[in-house]
């Protein structure tokens, strides 16, 4: 088995197990290679104040993953947590290289995503990455949720 069937075989694996009990509300694709939000922000000064902008090619990413997952939403209301119950989502992040970003970081820009697309009325509704996965896929790098 060659190294590239060995990492779609452990992918198709690691689809996200949840208990029986917690419904799966959406499962979208952000057809982009993951991108590191940690290194598409840089520090800038707005008069007095200190603030963090995104780059020119992490707002490309953050316009591209929008637009993307607002045509899978396309008529629906924003998803919102009822009565202290907030979400799970299970982010897999695809990449084209064996070279894996830092989960945290990769999953900021998806979450940002969500709301920016009037999936999540509020990203902060997140309350865990349950089943959340850094996986390899040479030909089809990508970030697929699950909420």
């Amino acid at each position: 088995m060659t190294p590239e069937d060995q990492h779609r075989e452990r992918a198709r694996l690691a689809l996200p197990r949840f208990h029986e009990s917690v419904p799966i509300l959406a499962h979208l694709v952000i057809d982009l290679p993951p991108m590191s939000w940690k290194r598409s922000t840089m520090p800038a000064r707005r008069g007095q104040h200190a603030t963090i902008i995104h780059t020119d090619k992490g707002r490309a990413w953050r316009d591209a993953a929008v637009a993307q997952l607002a045509r899978q939403w396309v008529g629906r209301e924003p998803l919102r947590a009822d009565k202290g119950a907030p979400f799970n989502a299970s982010i897999h992040t695809f990449h084209a290289t064996a070279r894996l970003i830092d989960a945290s970081n990769a999953y900021q820009g998806p979450e940002d995503a969500l709301q920016g697309a009037g999936i999540l009325a509020n990203d902060g509704d997140i309350e865990a990455h349950d089943g959340s996965r850094r996986l390899v896929d040479r030909e089809r790098p990508r970030v697929e949720i699950w909420i």
